[in-house]
């Protein structure tokens, strides 16, 4: 009888170090899953939040198209954007975009002005003072400090002995910016001059059509162009980060300001360094008319811009028009 006893005894105690292994078999195979899953789990969250993202974009594309087109000051109904990780801030600065005029015996560079002969003379911003070194004219205040142009619309004038020999226009294009967290496929999702860029990995991509029109021939010759741009200047305050909602209200005055021009000697567009490859798809895309534009890199820092040159392109006319819209946007607390 107390052998029986002592054989229950085992077979229970055996039961219960079983079911302790499975149980611990159990635990250690799904941790393992688990943990060999995280990446692709990580991965698959971060897809759906840069899908969400440019799902987001794409309405605020529909809601600054509504007023840069319009003409009266409005306010749009508000932009609704929700995130559950990264940062979605305005970024306003390094946006270039411009042309020049009657620049036939004068070299008018993004960062300085060569020739050394003549006076330089900034409107409507406060005036800046013009220092001479050899051939080339930096741009410093009263006080001596370097001038940036970025976050400004600039006209530059260039005089000669009283006459004027050169214009530019630098008008800067605000963008909004979302950065992903850790793990995510797509490092930014971007709004930035009616274009929706998708940057990850080294690689860009513009995701829609801007509204940047190429070169139109105005001939029955092909010897005559115009070219439209539209600019939109974004201010205002706009930060997000974590998970995070907000209403961001959107506006204009209706001040589409018009720089043009029915004599120019080239149309320059520079676009932001941080984007140069997504833009380059679309600005020398010949499917598209951009055909007519020549591609280049500028000096020091590879930044790529397309310009049309009437001289180089045997032009008879090369006319532009720029038409800059002030955007602002405030969250709606």
């Amino acid at each position: 009888m107390y052998g029986s006893a002592k054989s229950n005894g085992d077979a229970g105690a055996s039961s219960v170090v079983g079911f302790i292994l499975i149980t611990a078999i159990a635990l250690i195979s799904v941790t393992v899953v688990l943990l060999g899953g995280q990446p692709t789990l990580e991965r698959l969250q971060a897809g759906q939040e840069s899908e969400a993202m440019i799902g987001y974009m794409g309405d605020l594309e529909q809601e600054v198209t509504g007023l840069i087109t319009g003409s009266p000051a409005s306010t749009t109904p508000a932009w609704r954007v929700a995130m559950a990780s990264g940062s979605l801030h305005l970024d306003q600065e390094g946006h270039i975009w411009g042309f020049t005029v009657d620049l036939t015996t004068n070299s008018l560079e993004w960062d300085s002005l060569h020739d050394g002969d003549n006076q330089v003379s900034f409107s409507p911003d406060t005036p800046l003072t013009p220092v001479v070194s050899g051939t080339t004219i930096d741009l410093e205040d009263g006080s001596g400090n370097p001038v940036n142009l970025a976050g400004n619309t600039t006209q530059i004038v260039v005089s000669d002995t009283g006459s004027v020999v050169a214009r530019a226009w630098f008008l800067d294009s605000g963008a909004v910016i979302w950065e992903g967290g850790t793990g995510t496929g797509q490092t930014e999702i971007a709004y930035q001059n009616t274009g929706i860029i998708s940057k990850a990995d080294g690689g860009q991509l513009l995701l829609n059509t801007p509204k940047v029109r190429p070169p139109r021939d105005i001939s029955s010759d092909g010897d005559e162009q115009t070219v439209f741009l539209r600019v939109t200047s974004m201010d205002g305050s706009l930060s997000l980060g974590g998970k995070a909602s907000a209403s961001v209200l959107i506006s204009s005055q209706g001040n589409h300001a018009r720089y043009s021009h029915g004599d120019v000697e080239r149309v320059w567009i520079h676009p932001p360094t941080r984007w140069t490859d997504a833009w380059q798809t679309v600005l020398t895309d010949s499917t598209r008319g951009y055909d007519a534009y020549t591609s280049g890199t500028t000096s020091g820092d590879g930044t790529f811009y397309v310009y049309l040159d009437k001289t180089a392109s045997s032009l008879t006319t090369l006319s532009a028009s720029l038409v800059e819209t002030e955007i602002t946007l405030e969250v709606d607390r």
